[in-house]
C-alpha cells in the first residue's frame, strides 16, 4: 500500500477513536438509559400487578352484586306468591261468604214466604 492510502486510513482510525473521557460519557449515558429502563419495567411491572388487583376486585363485585340481584329477585319472587296466595284467600273467603248470604237470603225468602202462606187467612178475617 502505499503512503498516502495508509496516511488515509490513518486519519480514518483516528477519527473513529474516542478519548477515555468521551468513552465514559457514552457508558454513563448507556448506564442510564439501562437505569431508565429498569426502572420503566419495575413500574410497569407494578402497574400490571395493580391492574389485575383492581380487574380481581372488579370481577369480585360483580359476583356479588349478581348474586345480591339473584336474592332480590328470589325474595321478590316469594313475596309476589305469597301475595297472590293471601289475594287467592281472600276471593275464596268472599266467595264463600257470598254463598252463606245467598243461602241466607234464600232460607229468609223461604221462611217469609211460609209465613205468609200460614198466617194469609188470619189477616184477611180481620
Amino acid at each position: 500500500m502505499s503512503d498516502k492510502v495508509m496516511g488515509n486510513m490513518n486519519v480514518q482510525l483516528a477519527e473513529l477513536l474516542v478519548t477515555p473521557s468521551e468513552v465514559r460519557k457514552v457508558i454513563a449515558g448507556l448506564d442510564k438509559a439501562v437505569s431508565g429502563s429498569k426502572a420503566a419495567a419495575e413500574q410497569a411491572k407494578a402497574a400490571e400487578r395493580d391492574l389485575s388487583r383492581l380487574r380481581h376486585d372488579l370481577e369480585s363485585e360483580r359476583a356479588k352484586h349478581e348474586a345480591t340481584l339473584e336474592r332480590e329477585r328470589a325474595e321478590h319472587e316469594s313475596a309476589m306468591a305469597r301475595e297472590r296466595a293471601e289475594v287467592e284467600a281472600i276471593k275464596n273467603a268472599a266467595l264463600e261468604l257470598k254463598a252463606k248470604a245467598e243461602a241466607d237470603a234464600a232460607a229468609a225468602r223461604w221462611i217469609k214466604d211460609d209465613l205468609m202462606r200460614r198466617f194469609k187467612p188470619f189477616t184477611g178475617a180481620a
